[in-house]
């Protein structure tokens, strides 16, 4: 079975998205004080703030980030290095929170936020704030889930919550979530088990025909790195894997292995000297 890694020293989260949606306010709502400017105009907060919290025995960095503006929108030295630090403090998290506005519509300027964190391979949660202005029925949630992984599918296997800073709704399982994704993120699979469940996937469904004839096979596979999780595979042809194969062999991995809310990559390289098994 995969090896799940306790949290050990604080973990980092960063909670990035566009000015306005309530950062801030969610962000003083974890931890049980205002330690955070809270304004209703976008913008309030100019720079990354580090707020220490412990949850059922862990030790939790937050990183209150300032507002992602789209580039034509900023003006000004010092919102352009806000972005900066915003940029910086993903790049040294562990878990990202990726907060949307529940109550407008999804835009291109959350895609991209979106897109900052699984480019920078986190493990992530994504965070619908301002549920309490939403006017719902039972489908709400599940069509405003479904409306978002259609725009970023990309950010598929993240989790996602729907909260309310203001009312405290949901807010008190972000921490469990983080801790969630970041055991996933950690997690060890034995090279026996990895080569195993890939072999099973190109057997269900076989690898492209290469040019010359043959089928690329798997000869080889290993976990080199988690946090990211990243599988290299040595392979008879790495150009025979194309990307939706590649992709396929991911779904495979985490059906049998979860990787719930973090990010997996494959690195394959070609096997050297003969085709034969």
């Amino acid at each position: 079975m995969p090896e799940v890694a306790e949290p050990g020293d604080a973990a980092r989260i960063a909670v990035i998205g566009k000015p306005n949606v309530g950062k801030s306010s969610l962000v003083n709502r974890l931890l049980r004080e205002e330690r955070m400017l809270v304004d209703a105009s976008p913008g309030t907060t100019r720079d990354s703030i580090d707020s220490s919290f412990r949850y059922e025995g862990h030790d939790f960095v937050l990183v209150d980030t300032a507002g992602l503006k789209r580039k034509r929108s900023i003006t000004g030295a010092v919102e352009l290095y806000s972005v900066v630090r915003a940029v910086r403090s993903v790049e040294r998290a562990n878990v990202v929170f990726v907060v949307f506005d529940a109550s407008v519509p999804f835009s291109a300027q959350d895609a991209r936020i979106a897109a900052l964190a699984h480019k920078s391979d986190k493990a992530s949660v994504v965070v619908f704030n301002k549920w309490d202005l939403v006017e719902k029925d039972s489908m709400t949630a599940v069509e405003l889930e479904k409306s978002m992984k259609e725009r970023v599918p990309f950010l598929h296997y993240a989790p996602v919550v729907f909260v309310s800073a203001l009312t405290g709704q949901r807010v008190s399982k972000l921490p469990g979530l983080a801790l969630q994704v970041l055991g996933e993120s950690r997690k060890r699979v034995p090279d026996e088990q990895l080569l195993d469940v890939l072999r099973r996937a190109t057997e269900k469904r076989k690898p492209p025909v290469t040019s010359s004839g043959h089928t690329p096979f798997i000869k080889r596979a290993r976990q080199t790195s988690v946090e990211p999780q990243v599988f290299t595979l040595t392979v008879s042809e790495a150009k025979a894997f194309r990307k939706a194969y590649i992709l396929y062999m991911i779904r495979c991995l985490r059906e049998a292995f979860g990787f719930h809310g973090a990010p997996v990559r494959l690195r394959l390289r070609a096997e050297k000297g003969k085709r034969g098994r």
